[in-house]
């Protein structure tokens, strides 16, 4: 809904720029505050035991495609990842490009296509509203399988 508001009152260009530093701050901050707090906060929120699993599995440049990738298929789901990178190793200048790069794709999706639509009027609001529904639910879907697959990995 965010989104929509800004394409509307920024355009596509100006609104993704803004976006993208929206999503930096939110997800830097989230990373701070794991990195900061640690176990006793938020255990509650993460699988401590997953995400030591995870760690020690990958180099840092593993690592930091895994997150790329986990960033493209979750989209706005990505706040568990950052307090679970934030518990992790993993070096902040890792956890930010990866976050930028796995954020940059699905934010230009949105917003220029979400441009476009607008400039359609109702209909194109409607598809790409539509669109997107169905895109995120693939991805749920797919991020799902992904990460299920990933712990099942881990446990053998």
């Amino acid at each position: 809904m965010v989104d929509l508001v800004g394409i509307a009152v920024f355009g596509w260009l100006y609104g993704l720029v803004l976006a993208g530093i929206g999503v930096m701050i939110a997800a830097m901050t989230t990373f701070f505050i794991a990195r900061y707090f640690r176990e006793p906060l938020l255990r509650r929120f993460v699988s401590l035991q997953k995400i030591h699993i995870w760690e020690s599995q990958f180099s840092e440049k593993e690592k930091f495609w895994h997150l790329v990738w986990l960033r493209i298929i979750t989209g706005p789901f990505f706040d568990y990842l950052s307090y679970a990178a934030g518990l992790s190793k993993m070096k902040a200048g890792t956890y930010f490009w990866s976050t930028f790069f796995g954020a940059l794709p699905l934010g230009f999706i949105i917003y220029y296509f979400g441009n476009t639509s607008f400039t359609k009027g109702p209909i194109g609001i409607a598809i790409f509203l539509i669109s997107a529904t169905i895109v995120a639910l693939i991805l749920k879907n797919i991020a799902q399988k992904e990460l299920t697959s990933a712990e099942k990995e881990s446990l053998t």
